[in-house]
């Protein structure tokens, strides 16, 4: 998945599962984070995190405009 940031494009490579590490790590800083954690937490007591991983990596694949062949489990 190529990640639309404004850096040599060769360092914005990033396998889905590396994305998908990356976004574990964001919703854990954000649940710790003053303006972020209620939302977040809301957002945890309803879904999993894996759902949420999952939609976290199909909007950034929308965004590169990958299709979406490689998830097997339904958003």
């Amino acid at each position: 998945m190529l990640v639309p940031i404004p850096v040599r494009e060769e360092d914005r490579q990033v396998e889905i599962e590396q994305f998908k590490k990356y976004c574990k790590i964001s919703l854990e800083e954000m649940k710790n984070n003053e303006y972020y954690g209620s939302q977040i937490k809301k957002i945890l007591d309803k879904h999993s995190e894996k759902d949420v991983i999952d939609v976290m990596t199909a909007f950034a694949r929308s965004e590169t405009s990958q299709d979406y062949t490689e998830f097997s489990d339904s958003i």
